[in-house]
């Protein structure tokens, strides 16, 4: 529930385009080179190849300053087997905005956080490494997203919550405290129709700020490291509750 209701709107990045292969480089490309149009779901890449990627993004003038993230994604597609020696190292690269490098892209990080400005127009370019091996990558995901920082880091602190307690004794007050902790951060949670199937809706915090929580994960995380046995207790109902939550 959480998960699906981090994201509050999305937009594509438009005018899509792609130059492929193309020269190796660490720099945003440049329009020396002759751009095709592209579409999500394009394919892309092979052994020892590079591609650029450009669009262009359209910021809504509604949408918040600080809460604007850039999915970018690309579903690998590799023509060898996985235990080869030279598997794969890619795809993975980097994003530029107006020129300006905002981070770097792999099959586990594809959403990158930046200031873009409400209702502005910037400019996106992208260079890829595809892989070592023989490959045909897809390219698909090239959006805009409005998220609630907020209720983003809710989601990984439970995520290490449910870490955590599944390794400490059920019967330690560490376990209760963070147990605790936990649940007060759940009632916290405003949700906006996200358990009506089509609805589009959200989850945000009420209070931000869950200092308790972060402090009793600091303090299971301390007794963990001074601990030499854990005992995983996967059917608490708190486990149960954050697990239906990060789904």
């Amino acid at each position: 529930m959480l998960s699906s209701g981090l994201v509050r709107e999305r937009v594509p990045v438009n005018n899509l385009r792609v130059a492929d292969p193309a020269p190796a480089r660490f720099d945003a490309p440049d329009d020396h080179i002759t751009w095709q149009p592209a579409k999500l779901g394009q394919s892309w890449g092979g052994a020892q190849q590079w591609a650029w990627f450009a669009g262009e993004i359209d910021v809504p003038a509604h949408w918040p300053r600080g809460q604007v993230e850039l999915r970018f994604k690309h579903e690998a597609r590799y023509h060898v087997r996985p235990l080869d020696d030279h598997f794969p190292a890619g795809p993975e690269g980097q994003l530029f905005v107006d020129g300006a490098r905002i981070g770097a892209i792999d099959l586990q990080h594809t959403q990158i956080a930046w200031d873009f400005e409400p209702g502005k127009t910037h400019e996106l370019r992208g260079v890829f490494f595809a892989a070592r091996c023989p490959c045909r990558h897809e390219w698909s995901a090239c959006e805009l997203l409005w998220v609630d920082p907020a209720a983003v880091k809710l989601f990984h602190d439970l995520r290490i919550v449910l870490e955590v307690v599944e390794q400490l004794e059920e019967s330690s007050a560490t376990h209760h405290r963070l147990i605790d902790a936990a649940e007060d951060a759940i009632q916290t949670l405003d949700v906006k129709d996200v358990l009506h199937p089509g609805a589009v809706g959200w989850v945000t915090p009420r209070d931000p700020s869950f200092s308790n929580l972060h402090r009793s994960i600091a303090a299971a995380q301390k007794a963990l490291d001074r601990s030499e046995e854990h005992t995983s207790e996967l059917q608490c109902p708190c486990n149960l509750v954050c697990r239906l939550l990060l789904e």
